[in-house]
């Protein structure tokens, strides 16, 4: 290695002496520094890699602690979370039961007399309703037996007799009205 750094600077001497290389201010600060470097690694490159390594340990057991601190505190907070959610829970059973004890005490013999009116409202209406509806479907249901019935009579009428014109033509007349009434 020493006869690389010999080479290196014969070699730097003999190219600025021919004036091949040319010097400015950058230059020679870059290569200064790049010479504090090598020396600097060589020198003390075992003591600095022997501090990184003590921070890193010791980063590292800081790191674990921390780990372990934050895992006591959670596991606590859990334990306190599940006790506090245990005691609501309770307590909202407690709430709601004398909640619904007010109201069958004081509520309900007020207002079941509204309550069963309302009711048999709503009964009333819907039995109204049903009548209506079922009284809509027999006439429909009796319409189409008058008209199904009509049109046969017509047809076996037209079909049998011989009818005069005039005949025949209000026969189909009552035909075309029956077809009409069927749509």
């Amino acid at each position: 290695m020493k006869e690389m750094i010999f080479f290196g600077i014969l070699a730097l001497s003999v190219l600025s002496s021919k004036q091949v290389l040319l010097y400015n201010e950058e230059i020679v600060v870059a290569l200064s520094f790049l010479g504090f470097v090598v020396f600097i690694r060589r020198t003390f490159g075992e003591t600095i890699k022997a501090t990184f390594e003590a921070r890193s340990i010791a980063i590292l057991e800081e790191l674990q602690q921390s780990l372990l601190i934050s895992e006591v505190k959670i596991s606590e907070l859990m334990d306190h979370h599940e006790s506090r959610s245990n005691s609501l829970q309770l307590s909202t059973q407690m709430i709601t039961d004398s909640c619904l004890q007010e109201i069958r005490t004081r509520c309900v013999p007020l207002c079941s007399p509204t309550v069963q009116t309302l009711l048999h409202q709503q009964i009333d209406e819907k039995l109204k309703k049903l009548v209506g509806a079922q009284q809509r479907c027999r006439a429909s249901l009796l319409r189409f037996w008058i008209i199904n019935c009509f049109h046969e009579i017509v047809c076996d009428e037209f079909r049998s007799s011989k009818l005069s014109k005039r005949q025949s033509k209000l026969v189909k007349q009552s035909i075309s009205l029956l077809k009409r009434a069927q749509l």
